[in-house]
C-alpha cells in the first residue's frame, strides 16, 4: 500500500494559544497605541552609541527596574528595533499605561510559539497530532472492555497509567508498533498578523462569576471574534506494516467529530447555557460544528482546552482544587477559562482534500 497525503485547511473558530513556556517582561516589549512591540535587544545594543551602552550598563548594575524600563522606552526606535508587533486588547493597553512604572507589577505576557528566524507564529504538528490521538484513543476505547482496562490500570503506578492505557486501547507494545508511527503531520505556519494579546479569565460555575488569573495571553484571531483565520498543514499516512492498527482519514474524521462534538455540547449544557453572553457564543460555536461537510471534522488545540478535551471518557481523573487548597480527582472539571470573559479556547474546523 502506498502512502496517502492530505492537505488540511483549518479555520480557527475560537482563539488558540500554544505557548513557549516563557514570558515577556516589560524589558522585552513596549505598548503604544494598542500595539505591542517586542524588542530586538541584541540589535539595539549592537547598533546604539557607546554612550547609550554605557548608561544602559550602569542601570543594569544598579538594578533599577523602573529607570531601566524608562530608558529603553526613551531610546529604542520601535519600528527599527522590534522583532515583531501585534495588537493588544484595549484593557491591556490601559493597564500597561497605568502600571508601566510600578515596580510591583510585572506585566507579564505569555507569547505564542514562533519560528526563531522568521518570527511567524505557528502551530506545531505535534499539537495537532496530540489532539487527533486523544480522539482516536477515545474512539477505540469504546470498542474495548473498559472494566478489564480499569482492572489492569489499578495494578500500575499512577505515573505509568496513561502510557499503559494507550497500549491497552491501541493494542500495541511500544513505539515500534504504535499506530501513530504511521501518521506524520507538518507544522502549520500562521500569518504574522494572525495573533493579538488579551486576558484569559476563569469562570466559576458554582459562584457564576469570573476571577482574574492575571494572565495576558497572545492568542489567534478567530471566526467567532469576527476576524477569520485559516491555515494549512499536511497529514501523511504511511504504509507501516508493523503497527497494531491501521488508521485512515475517514476514521480520524469520525473519531474527532464524535469526541469533540460531545465536549462542545457538554460545556454548553454545564457551563454556558445559563449565562446570556456565554450562551450566545456557545450557540454560535455549536451552529458552526453542526451539519458538517463529508470531508470535515473538528479539533481542539492548545492551552485552555480543558482536561475533558485531553482525557478519555470513562477513564478521566481530573484534579480539582477544593477547600484548603487540596486536590481531589473527579471525572469533570468545575471551572472554564475564557478569553475576554467570553470565548472558549482552541476550537477549529478542519477540511481535507486528497
Amino acid at each position: 500500500m502506498s502512502f496517502k497525503q492530505y492537505t488540511l485547511k483549518c479555520t480557527a473558530l475560537t482563539p488558540i494559544h500554544i505557548g513557549t513556556g516563557e514570558e515577556l517582561e516589560p524589558f522585552n516589549y513596549h505598548i503604544e497605541k494598542e500595539m505591542l512591540y517586542v524588542f530586538d535587544f541584541s540589535k539595539f545594543i549592537k547598533e546604539t552609541t557607546p554612550q547609550i551602552r554605557t548608561e544602559l550598563s550602569k542601570l543594569i548594575d544598579q538594578n533599577d527596574v523602573i529607570a531601566l524600563r524608562r530608558f529603553l522606552r526613551k531610546h529604542i526606535d520601535l519600528e527599527k528595533y522590534s522583532l515583531f508587533k501585534l495588537p493588544v486588547a484595549k484593557e491591556i493597553a490601559s493597564e500597561y499605561e497605568a502600571k508601566k512604572d510600578d515596580p510591583k507589577n510585572q506585566l507579564l505576557i505569555k507569547p505564542f510559539i514562533r519560528n526563531e528566524i522568521t518570527f511567524h507564529p505557528f502551530i506545531p504538528g505535534s499539537s495537532i497530532k496530540g489532539a487527533i490521538r486523544t480522539a482516536v484513543l477515545n474512539y477505540f476505547l469504546k470498542k474495548r472492555d473498559k472494566k478489564a482496562i480499569k482492572d489492569e490500570l489499578s495494578k500500575v503506578k499512577p505515573r505509568f497509567k496513561s502510557q499503559k492505557a494507550e497500549k491497552l486501547i491501541l493494542n500495541h507494545k511500544g513505539p515500534i508498533d504504535d499506530p501513530f508511527k504511521a501518521v506524520k503531520i507538518t507544522d502549520a505556519k500562521l500569518p504574522l498578523e494572525s495573533t493579538f494579546v488579551a486576558e484569559v479569565f476563569n469562570y466559576n460555575l458554582k459562584k457564576r462569576r469570573f476571577n482574574s488569573m492575571d494572565m495576558r495571553i497572545e492568542m489567534t484571531k478567530a471566526m467567532l471574534l469576527g476576524e477569520p483565520l485559516t491555515f494549512e498543514f499536511e497529514l501523511t499516512l504511511l504504509p507501516e506494516a508493523k503497527v497494531s492498527l491501521s488508521l485512515s482519514i475517514s476514521l480520524i474524521k469520525d473519531a474527532c467529530n464524535e469526541f469533540y462534538k460531545k465536549i462542545a455540547v457538554y460545556e454548553h449544557e454545564k457551563f454556558y447555557k445559563h449565562q446570556p453572553d456565554l450562551k450566545e457564543v456557545s450557540n454560535r460555536l455549536l451552529n458552526s460544528i453542526t451539519d458538517l461537510k463529508e470531508n470535515s471534522f473538528i479539533l481542539r488545540l492548545g492551552r485552555f482546552s480543558h482536561a475533558e478535551s485531553m482525557t478519555l471518557e470513562g477513564l478521566r481523573q481530573i484534579g480539582v482544587m477544593g477547600k484548603g487548597k487540596k486536590f481531589t480527582f473527579q471525572p469533570e472539571g468545575t471551572t472554564r477559562n475564557l478569553a475576554m470573559q467570553k470565548y472558549p479556547m482552541g476550537w477549529c474546523l478542519v477540511e481535507f482534500e486528497e
